[in-house]
């Protein structure tokens, strides 16, 4: 009886043929539904940002906005507007002639990235899955990962930053690199380098890479000023000088504040800019060279999950120990280490860790950004001593990586 019972209701019986073929349409359909409704959920997260003003937004992106509007859109890109780079300046000139409020064109594009990165992102995770099965659940796993990570919705869509367009451009960047396509792996950086200058932090790998790999040319690397110049185009046209490309990331160096409330080193030291700033950059310029210098020896080959354990390891040890670090710019180790986190095969419970480690100290930092008149109570100098574990644990993998013996290598 209990088995007759079960069979009917196997079957559905008493139920009308749509009542079955919705039920088979749902069991067949299950994880592309929920992929589709949870993608939605993201973007009803990112709506309830839209109304937030930041106090970057007050007094920069508007401020900028403004200005590029009332001077005639693309034609005032040929006069200094804002520090930031011409291409994006491009984006906000086109954004003055659509008829709708600044905050939420400006935040629109940077929400469209958010998009475009978690696309790339989920890209790189399947290329680097052991099946096609497995890939698609981790590919799916990290489209969600990224969307729903705080620190990417808080950056776009409260804070109106545009962090993940030069972050999107570096993991189109990487997804180049695991095929070993050099050139447009080049043409990628240089459009992450033409929005952001923090797009060096991932040069390290790059650099390493040549030694290494031995499968692209130096001539290779003559595409990022080129890259950066094309993008730069519209600005020139409107009568902005070749120089001032890459002068305004000069400028931007000479911000002489030691700590700008990123927990790096500078809040354990808690000393002045003269004392500090070029110890720390002989520190960053150190570290970095015996990495490099340990890859180079071992000649191990930079492939596949190992290109994103060096980009972590590299951006945390210049967000770390380079001084006058603004709260965000650990936005490219945090979505390292979550992609790191699903496609590793080894060593996944210390992965997890880092990843939840940068995921939880960066949260802490732009939520304070964002909140300026209601700031969480943070101690600044316990997440610097936190920051410091995870740049050493991400220092140990990457030793780990690059002295083990691989038959593939």
């Amino acid at each position: 009886m209990e088995n007759r019972k079960q069979l009917k209701w196997g079957g559905w019986s008493g139920t009308l043929a749509f009542d079955r073929s919705l039920s088979g349409f749902v069991r067949e359909h299950i994880f592309g539904i929920a992929w589709i409704a949870l993608t939605l959920l993201s973007l009803a997260v990112r709506w309830r940002g839209f109304p937030t003003e930041s106090s970057d937004y007050q007094h920069f992106l508007l401020p900028w906005f403004q200005e590029l509007k009332k001077s005639g859109g693309f034609a005032a890109l040929g006069r200094p507007v804002g520090n930031y780079n011409f291409p994006y300046l491009t984006i906000l000139a086109a954004l003055t002639y659509l008829p709708v409020p600044p905050l939420f064109s400006i935040k629109a594009v940077s929400i469209l990235f958010d998009y475009v990165g978690a696309a790339a992102g989920a890209r790189i995770v399947y290329s680097l899955a052991s099946n096609k099965k497995k890939g698609e659940l981790l590919a799916a796993a990290a489209w969600l990962c990224i969307l729903f990570h705080p620190v990417v919705f808080i950056n776009s869509a409260f804070w109106g930053q545009c962090d993940f367009i030069y972050v999107s451009f570096l993991l189109l960047c990487i997804k180049e690199l695991i095929r070993e396509s050099y050139v447009p792996a080049f043409v990628w950086f240089s459009f992450a380098l033409a929005f952001k200058l923090q797009a060096v932090f991932f040069l390290p790998v790059l650099l390493i890479l040549y030694f290494t790999n031995r499968s692209h040319s130096v001539v290779h690397y003559l595409i990022i000023p080129l890259g950066v110049s094309v993008l730069s185009i519209p600005a020139l046209v409107a009568g902005r000088p070749v120089t001032d490309i890459f002068k305004i990331y000069l400028e931007q160096t000479q911000f002489k504040q030691l700590v700008s409330h990123f927990p790096g080193l500078y809040y354990l030291l808690m000393g002045t800019y003269s004392q500090y700033a070029v110890v720390g950059i002989c520190l960053c310029v150190a570290f970095l060279g015996a990495g490099a210098v340990l890859w180079i020896s071992y000649q191990k080959p930079v492939r596949e999950e190992n290109i994103l354990l060096l980009g972590m390891w590299a951006s945390s040890v210049c967000t770390y120990f380079l001084p006058s670090m603004h709260e965000r710019y650990s936005f490219l180790t945090v979505v390292l280490s979550v992609l790191y986190m699903l496609s590793v095969r080894k060593d996944r419970l210390p992965a997890v860790l880092i990843a939840a480690g940068w995921s939880f100290t960066t949260m802490l930092t732009c939520v304070n950004a964002v909140n300026m008149a209601n700031k969480i109570p943070v101690d600044y100098i316990a997440l610097s001593a936190v920051d410091l574990v995870l740049v050493a644990a991400v220092t140990w993998l990457m030793i780990r990586r690059a002295t083990e013996n691989t038959s593939s290598d």
